[in-house]
């Protein structure tokens, strides 16, 4: 686990990481096979954390970062400025599968649903929003989102030929937007924080257009807590104003 640390501070390369990982998601797996489990997930250990697979396997995107707009707070009060995040600087392409190799490796070692998972379009441009696109080749966020689109439709086609028929998609910002003072730091950036739900509806509907009718895929909604007692929002609403039918 320090090499994981290592890693994530980038003291570490991930090819001297990686064997360390696969063990620990295959004894990962093995926990998971005990009774009263009744799915595996696609080893998260074996990733940096839950948000960054897209900035990291897609080219278009700066190796500098810029810090999020979103601060964490501690159970205990203490508060701090969320993970940093690149900028867009050429248009995006798919260099290499998200989650699709992590599904491959876990397919083998269970018997049970395996699942895989992504983190929402909407992680690609929240943390920074419309900022992150300056001087990027993108007029506007919606044309970045039919190219962030396209990549995730390559992805859960990937993911079905690798025999995935269960995959669940992270959506943080739509939690994070229930809080007004996160909606608040919104508008600071120049943005309408309801526009950007409807958007954001709108990019997973259009990222599972095409999927095959034997996949499942289900949304999960994350206030962005943690196991160290992080969260983002102080409390979520039944519903988003003009969003109940937005997601299909």
């Amino acid at each position: 686990m320090r090499s994981r640390v290592l890693f994530t501070s980038r003291s570490i390369r991930l090819r001297r990481l990686m064997p360390w990982l696969t063990r620990l998601g295959a004894l990962l797996c093995t926990l998971r096979a005990l009774p009263g489990f009744r799915q595996q997930r696609a080893n998260p250990a074996r990733r940096n954390n839950w948000r960054d697979r897209f900035f990291e396997r897609v080219e278009g995107f700066s190796q500098e970062r810029i810090p999020s707009s979103f601060i964490f707070t501690e159970y205990s009060g203490e508060q701090r400025r969320g993970m940093p995040v690149p900028t867009v600087v050429g248009k995006l392409w798919r260099r290499q599968s998200m989650t699709a190799d992590d599904f491959a490796f876990l397919k083998p070692l269970t018997r049970q649903t395996a699942k895989a998972t992504l983190p929402s379009p909407s992680v690609n441009h929240f943390f920074s929003g419309d900022k992150s696109l300056a001087g990027s080749p993108y007029r506007d966020r919606h044309a970045f989102f039919a190219d962030v689109v396209a990549i995730y439709r390559q992805e859960i086609a990937d993911l079905a030929a690798a025999g995935c028929r269960y995959l669940q998609i992270d959506e943080v910002p739509i939690a994070v937007l229930c809080d007004p003072r996160n909606k608040e730091i919104v508008r600071t950036r120049g943005e309408d924080p309801e526009e950007l739900i409807t958007a954001y509806c709108q990019a997973i509907n259009d990222a599972i257009a095409e999927k095959p009718a034997d996949i499942t895929i289900c949304v999960h909604l994350c206030r962005g807590h943690g196991v160290a007692g992080r969260y983002w929002v102080r409390w979520c609403s039944s519903t988003h104003r003009g969003t109940r039918q937005v997601l299909r």
